[in-house]
């Protein structure tokens, strides 16, 4: 992996807990989730704000662009997924074992069509 070298870093967001980055390189969107606040909301570089989603949703730790350009996000209640091209959602994963997920925090692609992820 080469370096990257900058003499200076441009501030695209203040005020908010961030956790989980994702690049939506198709649609030109930084998208993350705000821990405390909630939600997932996307931005441009320029610091441009895109949309929001989820907005009731607390501790979303984790999220990631799906093949389809869905956006996934982890958090309580386990796994969701937001279009953002058409504003659908629902839930990729909600229960394991017949039981309710209570929380998953952070997920990666397994390079095969499925997801890592942690949960408690």
């Amino acid at each position: 992996m080469g370096e990257l070298a900058t003499s200076a870093f441009d501030k695209v967001a203040s005020g908010i807990c961030l956790e989980g980055l994702a690049v939506d390189y198709d649609r030109g969107t930084i998208w993350y989730s705000d821990v405390i606040a909630g939600g997932i909301h996307g931005v441009k570089p320029d610091g441009t704000a895109v949309a929001s989603f989820n907005a009731g949703r607390m501790w979303t730790g984790g999220v990631m662009m799906n093949q389809d350009g869905a956006v996934l996000s982890t958090g309580e209640g386990g796994i969701m997924w937001n279009d953002p091209a058409t504003g659908r959602s629902g839930w990729l994963l909600d229960t394991l074992d017949g039981e309710p997920i209570n929380g998953i925090n952070e997920m990666v692609p397994d390079g095969t069509g499925g997801i890592f992820f942690g949960t408690n």
